[in-house]
This record gives structure tokens, sequence and C-alpha cells, in this order.
């Protein structure tokens, strides 16, 4: 039995296995909830080592896992009057000790619920940009755009469906 046959009524909803809209995410910015309409690049790779010793009989290369590799996270959010706390914080981050925050992104489910959960330990801004400006653009779509792109430590990523049925089995 899933943890959603517990929680949910029968014949309310198809199944508890459904694809998560990939529009409805929380970012924190350390304790700070900020709203962004697109989070970028939540990607890490592992380095691969290729080696050979002189008495393998073998006609390749041995390929090996290095290490991991983190790939830079971009931010982007509609401008707003008067907040400049995302240039704020990349201008503190230009020094010798930047200002690093950790910070988490969570996919919610149709009820608000994170469902997974990526944390970036160790964040801080490495780029930033004010949005692109065109005098020909109107409509809904013509609001400025900036964005922010966090370098980090690393990634943890959190499945909260498995966490709970540990919790419920264990």
């Amino acid at each position: 039995m899933a943890l959603g046959d517990l929680l949910l009524p029968k014949g309310k909803f198809q199944g508890t296995n459904w694809p998560l809209p990939k529009f409805y995410f929380l970012v924190l910015l350390g304790t700070e909830k900020w709203t962004f309409q697109e989070v970028g690049n939540l990607s890490s790779s592992v380095e691969v080592l290729k080696h050979r010793h002189g008495k393998s009989g073998q006609t390749g290369v041995y390929k090996i896992p290095g290490m991991v590799q983190m790939d830079d996270v971009t931010l982007k959010r509609v401008t707003f009057t008067g907040n400049t706390r995302l240039f704020e914080w990349f201008k503190s981050a230009r020094g010798k000790n930047p200002e690093r925050r950790d910070v988490t992104i969570s996919l919610l489910n149709e009820f608000g619920i994170p469902e997974i959960i990526w944390s970036l330990t160790n964040a801080f801004p490495t780029k930033i940009e004010g949005g692109g400006f065109d005098s020909k653009a109107t409509g809904d779509g013509a609001v400025a755009i900036e964005s922010i792109t966090l370098t980090f430590e690393d990634m943890e990523v959190e499945n909260l469906l498995k966490m709970g049925l540990r919790l419920l089995k264990g």
C-alpha cells in the first residue's frame, strides 16, 4: 500500500504516481522565501578518468569515476519596483569572503506540499543580469526580467515520498 493510498480516499484520484508540474516550486535563499519564474540547470555530472597500466592485457582503457562536478544554477524573476536585493547580494559576493547562503528549491505537488527538494550548500552569486529591454515589446509578457547565477559546493536531492514511506515502515 502506498503512502498516497493512506492519505487519499479511493475513487478521488486515478493513482498516486503522477508527473509533477514544473511550474509549481518554491525557492528559499537562506531562510528567505523568494519568488522566481524559472530555475535553470539543476544538474551535476561525474568526471570520467581514463587509465591504462602497462601490464594490462586490455586493449582499451579503464574508466573510473572521478570528481563530481556541479553546474551553476540560474534563477530568473520579474523585476519589481525598488527591489534590488539580488544586486545587493551579488555586490556582497565580490570580495574575498562572499556571503554564502544555503539554497533550497522544492518542487511542489498540487496540494503545495514539497515532493522533491534540491539543497544547494554554500551558494554565492557569480553573475547577475538586469535583463534586456525592448521598446517595441508590448503586451502581457513585456516585463523586465532579472537573473542571477549561483555556484555552490554541494547538491543533495531528497524524495519526500520515499522519506515518508521509510518513516511509516521504520
